[in-house]
């Protein structure tokens, strides 16, 4: 598997304290109130697993800079037709989060170090927001927020007339390749680099 390793004499304590940087960076603003069961902050509805379309497995190597601190976490990804699993690792391969979505709802479960704000809404909103099909993520769209795709490997999420997050994609299938998720609201951004698992 590959692993990302952060510099520094005190490797695995960074590691450690990486990944809670990330998972804060992750659910974006840790002091304010938590997302109604089937939203996240960014307004977007959480969609079913299955209004994916297909199966899906892939590892990440995810990079979040939240104001100016950095980190970096492992991840495997996996949807079908009944649930939608994440796996969050430490560089060194400690378990972060486990979140799960299936017909019973959204789980997570939280390693002790884990911060205890880790929202699985915001989660699942930055996955969908990055890999669904555009139509599927629009026609669920509430009032006042809407998603556009302005050229291929662009996509831009408005609140009104604000511009709360982007997403831009290095090759056309996102799935293997590299995209880059900013939020504009809570200040935070992903670079993420998958590869499809079979």
């Amino acid at each position: 598997m590959k692993r990302c390793a952060l510099a520094g004499a005190a490797r695995g304590r960074r590691a450690v304290l990486g990944s809670l940087l990330l998972a804060g960076a992750l659910l974006s603003a840790c002091a304010a109130a938590p997302p109604a069961p089937d939203a996240a902050r960014s307004g977007l509805p959480i969609l079913p697993p299955s209004s994916l379309g297909a199966a899906r497995r892939a590892e990440q190597v995810l990079y979040a800079a939240y104001a100016e601190r950095e980190a970096a976490l492992h991840c495997i990804l996996d949807v079908n037709a009944e649930r939608l699993r994440v796996i969050g690792l430490t560089a060194l391969g400690q378990r972060v989060f486990t979140l799960e979505q299936d017909a019973a709802g959204v789980r997570v479960e939280r390693a002790p170090f884990a911060p205890g704000e880790l929202q699985p809404q915001d989660i699942l909103a930055d996955i969908q927001l990055a890999y669904w099909p555009l139509a599927t993520l629009q026609a669920a769209l509430p009032q006042g927020v809407r998603l556009t795709e302005p050229r291929a490997g662009l996509r831009r999420l408005y609140r009104g007339p604000r511009l709360v997050a982007e997403v831009h994609q290095a090759t056309d299938d996102p799935w293997n390749g590299r995209l880059w998720l900013v939020n504009l609201e809570h200040g935070y951004s992903l670079d993420i680099t998958s590869r499809p698992l079979p």
